[in-house]
């Protein structure tokens, strides 16, 4: 290689994976740009990648825009590699996380897919490329399975149209299609809508999710013990108010060390509009001492059945029965108690 005094052999040797879905001349300039990403740079592009391998520029852009070679079938060996391997393959220990990525390309005119919408990298309207991606995520190992390009569109959309709910629902069907193990789907509140709860119901998979503040809930109420739909910001003071005395204080381990203190209460519920049923934990992200009155709503399981106990690998359960408790743990220490009925 032009910017290394010999070739590495375990790249080589990973790349022979590779060599059929490519020509030779591709499987060339495949090859540099691996052996370029070992650099770094200012800002990663394909310029900067042409001046460091001396390749052409037009060349690296034909690669990826014109040249006749297929992402999926790229991606499809990737996946085989790594479930091949005992120590990269997915278990039932870990999870299917589903979310959006983007990438801001504030300059952009002609990028395929680039258009002024929400980026999140950015936190604001920016012209970027987005794309909602799956990847599994266990306590020793975590790995990108897919992703569907988002393109969003002015006025009435076309039939070929699909919204980030929709391609997330292909990911889910990808990942069950391609045999990655896991336990639990996990998202964040944006994706937890009617739509998508019950598509992953009828496959009889367990989600854990947030909820928005403003969904409606059905909850018993303290005073009257009649059920009624309310907004979760409305059912946390209650909970506050009558059951204090069944928040549990739980501790839960920082990327920096340190630990956050979190109230929690949990509770079987429905979802308004939703034709299943939930375990739901109100959980403040703030410490323990403070009100939790502004806290967030966690859909920690979702079944069509009266009760099911959460399908994740960081929950242990004990007890049967349906008006039993169920005592789980949820990665180090997270301790919770929750009632069935």
């Amino acid at each position: 290689m032009s910017h290394f005094s010999k070739p590495i052999r375990f790249i080589d040797q990973f790349l022979s994976h590779f060599q059929l879905l490519f020509s030779d001349t591709q499987m060339n300039i495949l090859r540099q740009m691996i052996y370029a990403m070992f650099f770094d740079y200012k800002r990663l592009s394909l310029s900067a990648i042409a001046k460091r391998t001396h390749i052409d520029y037009q060349k690296l852009q034909y690669f990826f825009s014109e040249s006749d070679w297929s992402v999926d079938q790229l991606n499809d060996v990737r996946l085989k590699i790594l479930q091949n391997q005992h120590t990269t393959r997915s278990t039932s220990k870990g999870v299917m996380a589903i979310d959006d990525t983007s990438v801001p390309k504030p300059y952009a005119e002609k990028t395929e897919g680039a258009q002024f919408q929400y980026c999140g990298a950015l936190g604001r309207q920016e012209n970027c490329n987005v794309a909602v991606a799956s990847c599994f995520v266990s306590n020793s190992k975590h790995f990108p399975v897919n992703f569907k390009p988002y393109i969003p569109v002015n006025g009435a959309p076309p039939e070929s149209f699909k919204s980030k709910i929709d391609l997330a629902k292909d990911l889910i069907l990808d990942a069950i299609d391609k045999q990655i193990a896991f336990s639990t789907i996990v998202f964040d509140a944006w994706y937890t809508s009617s739509e998508l709860i019950e598509f992953i119901a009828s496959k009889n998979l367990s989600l854990i999710a947030e909820l928005k503040i403003n969904r409606s809930i059905r909850f018993t109420h303290p005073q009257t013990k009649q059920w009624r739909n309310l907004r979760a910001d409305q059912i946390i003071p209650l909970i506050k108010q009558f059951y204090p005395h069944k928040l549990k204080s739980v501790n839960i381990p920082q990327n920096n060390g340190k630990t956050k203190s979190v109230l929690t209460y949990a509770f079987q519920s429905t979802l308004k509009s939703i034709d299943a049923s939930a375990c739901l934990i109100p959980a403040a992200r703030i410490p323990a001492t403070v009100s939790i009155s502004k806290a967030p709503l966690m859909i920690c399981g979702i079944t069509k059945k009266l009760f099911h106990p959460v399908k994740c690998s960081r929950f242990t359960t004990r007890g049967r029965g349906s008006k039993e408790s169920s005592r789980r743990r949820l990665g180090n220490g997270f301790n919770f108690k929750g009632i069935c009925q």
